[in-house]
């Protein structure tokens, strides 16, 4: 199983770490595709390597591609990793606990 790893360093406020992680999970979400080509199942992918300067987009594009993923896979969809203000400490925490634990979820669906 891959699980998503987060930077030792990843922090609420530190922008350079919350970026690494940003690029691990766009990582990993190609490696799932790839995973799942296997079995000749695919979905629509969206650029997910670079956040912006504003995340309400990437969150946007991120959410619809968890619902992809779970929609190919036959599985539970996703809680709402999109309605979430990363610059609220309490939030931004909460929200790597659910995407976290829906990354375990996908894995899991794909025998990784």
């Amino acid at each position: 199983m891959t699980n998503i790893v987060l930077p030792s360093d990843l922090v609420f406020g530190n922008e350079h770490s919350f970026l690494e992680f940003v690029a691990q999970n766009a990582y990993e979400h190609k490696q799932w595709l790839t995973a799942a080509l296997t079995s000749n199942i695919t979905w629509q992918t969206f650029p997910l390597f670079d956040i912006g300067s504003e995340p309400s987009g990437w969150l946007q594009v991120h959410q619809q591609e968890h619902l992809n993923i779970t929609t190919a896979l036959g599985i539970n969809g996703p809680p709402d990793l999109q309605t979430v203000d990363l610059k609220n400490e309490e939030q931004f925490y909460q929200w790597l606990l659910l995407h976290t634990a829906e990354h375990q979820k996908i894995e899991q669906a794909l025998g990784l």
